[in-house]
């Protein structure tokens, strides 16, 4: 049987040194130096272009080792986006951009350009053929659920088959798991000495037996000669003569790749920020070298770490997320010309979700809010740059207990050159408590005014909570420090000193009073400050009071 060995490997932009180093103790290294020293063995390897990227820093020695086993022809690098991207969210420009840098890459490290491609998670779309091949990139893999939905039977999966979008066409590989390959060898028609005949199996698959290191499998390949001839994808891509066309649908779930955003309130929030600053910077003219720049900081964006369900690198984890938004700010902040650039408060449906979001942009800091729980999803220091919301709501409020969702009407805006302000009126719940919040942002503060009226004919007893999260890059005493500040006579205050983003955020507000402090369990880097006001009103009485976060650097 001819054998495709396919390894996988990829690094976070958002990953440590220390992670760095562990990926290529655990992984990297035991990989090229098996394959090194056993002649028989060959393999297709990606390595995305951030973990090439770090490798050159941190171990040039590993990148001299793949050079001579390319000159020796005992690995093929495959080609992809090189920021690790998940395609169907990227629009064509950003496709054939990210293709195009990481070919670049590839050839001028490695003196060589890819013939095949790596497609991260399988994310397969249509229109995927197409951008392929106006990268000159000939063939690439899919888990073999692909074809087994799009009707191919399993014993005919041993060869490669061609697809194609608007007459330009691609070749795909089946992609197998280590623990399929006794059954495939089985099959009669699966192990016919044929030149179109090949089987590729991925050796990082999640589907490995559990507690195998996946490069035992490159010399338990290597050793029987008589049961597997290991060739490489360009050498059996050469020899085909024969291919039969096939067209690639969804995973056997029938899931669309893009509904992990849609169901993720992050991932999907996520999303709506980089094409937002996909319009943003596509505003900049005449200054092609800024607004490539600017298009790099989207494209680290678009990796595929902040989207994914169930890994730790993936939706639940807040560096990946911080990591994003920092790249998408360094976007935005390149895009801005300071001389031109003005204060402004936009209204349109920003996350898709039928209503308008209110996105507050100032010189130094962006609020965004939304209409349900009139609640800010968005809140960025531009000179760090960084998001302190990250993967939180801030200013949610909470009567009695009970988180408020309810869809708040906006009733006014205001535009100056120096204040934006919107307020916000939640006229009905089921308290009978009428609820106003207004927003203002300023040059280096974000104010949020309150007012309460009892709508009801009785007296109204109740708990008014509001809470503030902040997530920072790390919460320990060396980078954060939380100060109390003010006095009896004057509003009682809380102050972070951040760091790492050379930072200082104030909150104050109108009524004296000592906020709770926690981190937040879920997002350990994430501090959530807890204000809670005992309210009594009589029938058509006003409860008001004032937050204000003021920044500093």
């Amino acid at each position: 049987m001819r054998l495709i060995l396919l390894i996988h490997q990829h690094l976070p932009l958002s990953a440590s040194d220390e992670e760095a180093e562990e990926l290529y103790a655990e992984r990297l290294k035991p990989f090229v130096q098996i394959i090194n020293k056993n002649p028989r063995i060959k393999a297709a390897l990606h390595f995305s272009g951030v973990l090439l990227n770090r490798m050159e820093k941190l171990h040039p020695e590993f990148i001299f080792l793949l050079e001579n086993l390319l000159k020796e022809k005992k690995i093929e690098l495959l080609g992809g986006g090189f920021y690790e991207p998940l395609y169907p969210m990227l629009s064509q420009t950003d496709k054939a951009g990210q293709i195009e840098m990481f070919t670049t890459y590839l050839r001028k490290t490695f003196g060589k350009r890819p013939q095949g491609c790596w497609l991260p998670d399988d994310s397969w779309a249509p229109g995927v053929a197409a951008t392929l091949n106006g990268c000159n990139l000939a063939y690439t893999f899919l888990d073999s659920s692909y074809f087994f939905h799009s009707g191919v039977q399993i014993d005919i999966l041993n060869r490669p088959y061609l697809t194609e979008d608007l007459g330009k066409t691609v070749t795909i590989f089946p992609l197998f798991r280590p623990s399929d390959l006794e059954y495939l060898y089985s099959i009669e028609n699966v192990q016919k000495d044929d030149a179109d005949h090949v089987v590729s199996i991925n050796l990082c698959h999640y589907g490995n037996k559990e507690g195998r290191a996946p490069w035992k499998y490159l010399e338990e390949y290597a050793k029987d000669e008589s049961k597997y001839h290991l060739v490489l994808p360009n050498e059996c891509y050469k020899k085909i003569k024969r291919i039969s066309r096939c067209y690639i649908s969804t995973k056997e779930s029938g899931e669309h790749p893009m509904q992990t955003i849609a169901r993720n309130p992050e991932a999907s929030a996520l999303y709506s920020r980089i094409l937002y600053t996909e319009i943003i910077i596509n505003q900049i003219h005449g200054d092609k070298e800024r607004k490539n720049s600017a298009r790099e900081e989207i494209w680290k964006a678009q990796s595929i770490d902040a989207f994914r369900e169930g890994y730790k690198d993936g939706i639940r984890r807040a560096k990946a997320h911080a990591e994003a938004y920092s790249a998408l700010l360094h976007a935005e902040l390149l895009a801005r010309e300071k001389k031109s650039f003005s204060p402004s408060l936009s209204v349109f449906d920003y996350d898709f979700d039928g209503e308008d979001e209110y996105l507050f942009q100032g010189s130094q800091i962006n609020t965004y809010v939304q209409k349900p729980g009139a609640r800010i999803f968005e809140l960025d220091f531009l000179p760090g740059p960084w998001n302190y919301l990250n993967k939180k709501c801030g200013f949610e409020d909470s009567l009695n207990g009970k988180l408020i969702k309810d869809l708040y009407d906006c009733v006014s805006q205001e535009r100056t050159r120096t204040k934006q302000k919107a307020s916000f009126k939640l006229e009905k719940n089921e308290y009978a408590i009428e609820i106003n919040k207004t927003f203002i942002l300023q040059k280096d503060s974000l104010t949020c005014l309150y007012k309460l009226i009892n709508r009801s004919l009785q007296n109204k007893d109740f708990t008014f909570s509001t809470e503030i999260p902040l997530c920072f890059k790390d919460i320990d005493e060396k980078y954060l420090r939380i100060i109390s500040s003010g006095a009896h006579e004057s509003p009682q205050g809380i102050e972070f000193q951040d760091i790492v983003n050379e930072a200082i955020i104030a909150i104050t507000t109108k009524i004296p009073q000592s906020p709770q402090i926690s981190k937040d369990k879920d997002n350990l880097d994430t501090m959530i400050v807890h204000y809670s006001s005992p309210v009594s009103l009589k029938p058509g009485e006003i409860w008001s009071n004032e937050f204000c976060l003021r920044f500093s650097y």
